[in-house]
């Protein structure tokens, strides 16, 4: 039941192929920067994604990674040091993941093109997404494919 969900679609980014295929972006939990975040998403030109905020409770949100293709996690740790939890659990549910980039993630967690990638700009992640995406549905079954 997504009934507690809000949609945020945004009409073309040229950091993104015009080919790519539509795209739903599920993003979870509540942080306290998540409005910010939304609305720096609706200021771009997505015309083919749309992002959903929702709140799981804990049993539902492995469901939800087990139907995913691919995790984003954009957690940053002030620390530097700290691993995060959501890509445990996507890992967990043999989910490649796109990761924001800082010293702990690239030493202990995702191996790049591998397990996942990593990126530390917006442009980057959408040379992740392109590449991800690359002939998909047809050149590919799934997104969970080893060789993405």
């Amino acid at each position: 039941d997504l009934s507690g969900t809000n949609s945020h679609k945004a009409p073309s980014t040229s950091i993104l192929p015009s080919n790519m295929p539509k795209l739903v972006i599920i993003i979870t939990g509540k942080g306290p920067l998540q409005q910010q975040f939304l609305a720096d998403v609706n200021r771009l030109d997505l015309e083919h994604i749309m992002v959903l905020t929702v709140w799981l409770e804990r049993e539902d949100y492995p469901v939800l990674l087990g139907c995913a293709d691919l995790g984003i996690s954009l957690h940053a740790s002030s620390s530097g040091v700290d691993l995060p939890m959501k890509v445990v659990d996507m890992f967990g549910s043999s989910l490649p993941v796109a990761s924001l980039r800082y010293t702990c993630i690239e030493e202990e967690l995702v191996e790049e093109n591998q397990s996942g990638f990593i990126f530390s700009s917006g442009g980057e992640l959408a040379n992740i997404l392109s590449h991800v995406v690359d002939g998909f549905p047809k050149g590919k079954k799934s997104f969970r494919d080893p060789n993405i």
